[in-house]
């Protein structure tokens, strides 16, 4: 299954998470694959401005169809921002969280809808031109470090910004990548659990890998019979 196909389909269950969703039991969690901050999502105020970010997956796959079924809702305003070939591994090339900052100043989201993370299978780009390369302690902090980036610009000092963050698909069948689809899923997912704000992780890595991270032929996507 490629990765347009998964996306497309992935969309139909995030368009299911309710932006007024709490949070889940654990259990239900790992079963949805599906992981809530410590506060849980609370419920929006109506009209709803939702901006949508992401690499090429959100720009040209999920992205225009949540555009299509958020169109049908007077009562949210969707915005899409999405770059191909981007993540949080090269902030050189593309800087996330401070494009964040610049989407709060135009749009003042209420929601986002993130996509990040099969672009970050590689290196850390730091400031000084060198790189972390994966498998070190380095390369786990320093990634666990931009998440944490990404959810505070996102939530805002007042921490009432509601987030979606949808991570890495699997799609290789190099070990090497499925070991960082499942490190970069694992990060985000501790640090959505253990933030104040209201946000929610939806491990696509987990729904699209089997036990050994190399990718499925096909899957069942929990939210659908």
């Amino acid at each position: 299954m490629n990765i347009r196909r998964q996306t497309l389909f992935i969309a139909l269950g995030i368009m299911s998470l309710s932006l007024s969703a709490h949070a889940e039991s654990q259990e239900t969690s790992e079963k949805t694959v599906a992981y809530v901050s410590k506060v849980g999502c609370t419920k929006q105020a109506s009209p709803t401005r939702v901006v949508a970010i992401g690499s090429s997956t959100m720009r040209g796959a999920l992205g225009p169809r949540l555009a299509r079924v958020f169109k049908k809702d007077p009562a949210i305003e969707f915005y899409l921002s999405g770059k191909s070939a981007t993540g949080l591994a090269r902030p050189d090339f593309f800087n996330w969280p401070k494009k964040v900052l610049e989407l709060i100043k135009k749009k003042s989201p209420d929601a986002w809808i993130v996509s990040l993370g099969t672009n970050d299978f590689q290196g850390l780009r730091m400031p000084d031109r060198s790189w972390i390369r994966f498998g070190s302690d380095a390369w786990l902090d320093e990634y666990t470090k931009r998440v944490k980036q990404m959810l505070v610009n996102m939530a805002g000092p007042d921490r009432k910004r509601t987030i979606i963050y949808i991570g890495p698909t699997s799609y290789s069948k190099k070990k090497f990548i499925g070991r960082m689809g499942a490190a970069i899923s694992r990060i985000v997912r501790e640090q959505i659990q253990a933030f104040d704000g209201p946000a929610i992780f939806y491990d696509v890595f987990s729904l699209t890998a089997n036990a050994k991270n190399l990718p499925k032929k096909s899957f069942k996507h929990p939210h659908l019979k």
